[in-house]
């Protein structure tokens, strides 16, 4: 019942989106894959069924895929994933999945690490770490993490529904990974997240519908909040609704306490972030990347943003080292930024980098926090690491 008034509270204001536009491709049965109900393990018994699965899959031999059945899997820890093996569930006609994990309770932490629902097998190696792991068209009731992957490299998640998470995650990533098609709800941290120095993640083609808190991260720190270095990241075709207080749609930054690092090129594409938490204050896209060779920032909507910019790139906090380093080159182009309103130190656009390309955005309806309407943009260029603050080199585009 609560699920349901929290879907409901939230159609109010999802704004031109809606879960039941949610279409996952459908994703074929691989040849050879093992039957979870062959090795007498089925779901709605109410039983918890997570030892059961995870011997079945400590068994399979890497390239075989786990196929669930239609129902609902109780487990009281984790669903852990060796190297080289997929789990996946059926699939309605319209691609919905059709088999739910569902965490019975909170697991529980190791550290300040909590553990998810569905993580790899050697999540708690220094020295081994897991590959190839995909997990597709499964719905996820997590009380913590949905799906954890901790150093572990070339995850895929696909088709999944993501359901609650309290002040958790949906997915958390790891190096090489790609997060697509999925659906979250009810997320209260964030729905698409990347840490432990995490490379090479694209997040594409997601629907978040969050119950507070950020849409996608891409940051650069470790375990116990240790600085990291995490380069290259994508993000296209996402759409994001119910910012919360302080949150962000699209935030990179490397979030540790000083030292983390934000390499590489940089890339947020045809995201749509609108429709904030009613009375929320926080940003559209924010990038904070000193050490990033190329940031592009193309053809996102950011709409209903409150006292922080729509979108903004540039040089880390204070609190993350580093803060006179700026991105090489960025480039902000085709963003359609509208209803906005800002602080008037934020602006509603702000770009700082050695390099700074700025052409086509439309801006409409924005204005400052108190009724006064905003300038078209604000733009910084700087030819050598910034002294002074920020704004002091801006201009209007």
């Amino acid at each position: 019942m609560a699920r349901l008034f929290l879907l409901l509270l939230l159609a109010l204001w999802t704004a031109g989106a809606s879960a039941q536009e949610w279409r996952p491709p459908i994703f074929p049965v691989p040849a050879g894959a093992v039957r979870l109900e062959a090795h007498g393990v089925r779901p709605d018994t109410g039983a918890d069924v997570a030892e059961a699965i995870n011997a079945v899959l400590q068994g399979l031999k890497p390239g075989q895929t786990l196929m669930l059945q239609a129902g609902t899997y109780r487990l009281s820890k984790p669903v852990l994933l060796p190297s080289g093996v997929s789990l996946q569930g059926p699939q309605s006609a319209q691609g919905r999945p059709l088999a739910t994990l569902e965490q019975d309770h909170v697991f529980g932490k190791v550290g300040l690490l909590s553990m998810g629902t569905v993580m790899n097998a050697n999540w708690l190696s220094t020295t081994v770490r897991d590959r190839d792991i995909h997990v597709r068209a499964i719905r996820i009731r997590h009380e913590t993490m949905g799906v954890q992957m901790r150093r572990a490299d070339d995850v895929s998640v696909e088709g999944c529904e993501f359901e609650g998470g309290m002040d958790a995650t949906a997915m958390q990533g790891a190096h090489r990974s790609r997060v697509a098609h999925n659906l979250s709800h009810g997320t209260r941290n964030a729905a698409w997240d990347h840490w432990f120095g995490t490379e090479d993640a694209v997040v594409e083609d997601n629907i978040a519908f969050l119950a507070n808190g950020h849409g996608i991260l891409f940051n650069a720190v470790d375990t116990g909040n240790v600085p990291a270095t995490s380069r290259g990241f994508t993000a296209r075709r996402n759409i994001v609704r119910g910012v919360g207080a302080n949150g962000v749609g699209i935030w990179v930054s490397p979030l540790g306490r000083g030292g983390g690092r934000i390499e590489g090129t940089i890339t947020l594409e045809d995201n749509d972030i609108a429709a904030p938490q009613p009375g929320a204050r926080g940003a559209g896209i924010l990038v904070r990347a000193g050490d990033a060779d190329l940031v592009v920032v193309r053809r996102n909507r950011v709409a209903g943003m409150r006292g922080y910019p729509a979108l903004a790139v540039g040089p880390y906090q204070p609190s993350e080292g580093g803060e006179n380093r700026l991105p090489a080159r960025v480039v902000v182009e085709g963003n359609e930024l509208s209803d906005n309103h800002v602080s008037p130190t934020g602006g509603v656009v702000r770009a700082a980098a050695m390099a700074v390309e700025v052409r086509g955005n439309r801006l409409a309806g924005n204005g400052f926090e108190g009724g006064k309407p905003a300038p078209a943009l604000t733009l910084c260029r700087h030819a050598r690491p910034a002294q002074e603050p920020v704004v002091a080199a801006c201009g209007a585009e």
